[in-house]
């Protein structure tokens, strides 16, 4: 799956776009890429209106257990995916509850960018070592 991240480092925010079929690895080296970079704890728009949810349930959990191990060793800023079709957006939104205790994802669909762009602004960023999160403007 063909991921471009471009981390805006002066307002703390990543911009995502995904396409293709995104799998667990594809998820796993996105986190350590956005890690690397430096923009984990930040707040992430994660486009993925050309990508598909590619992973089953055992993927999911996987998942699960990696985000919330970066998120007990670290900040982790909130994370709005933006999704096109419903098997998206139901994997989003199961990981969105599994997290939810540790970090925020939400999905949105490409109709509600402007709900997506208002709600990462002001989500909590969380995680260890976060710091009580003011909005971006």
């Amino acid at each position: 799956m063909p991921v471009s991240v471009s981390v805006d480092h002066t307002r703390q925010v990543v911009h995502t776009e995904a396409s293709g079929l995104f799998t667990y690895d594809d998820v796993m080296r996105h986190l350590c890429e956005e890690r690397n970079v430096g923009g984990i704890a930040y707040r992430e728009i994660l486009d993925a209106t050309h990508a598909t949810a590619a992973f089953d349930g055992a993927s999911l959990l996987q998942l699960v257990d990696l985000i919330r191990l970066i998120a007990h060793r670290e900040a982790f800023g909130p994370t709005a995916v933006i999704v096109a079709d419903d098997v998206s957006y139901g994997m989003v939104r199961m990981l969105g509850i599994l997290v939810e205790d540790v970090c925020d994802i939400r999905p949105f669909r490409p109709a509600e960018w402007s709900a997506a762009d208002a709600w990462v602004a002001t989500a909590r960023i969380r995680g260890k070592g976060a710091i009580v999160s003011q909005s971006i403007e």
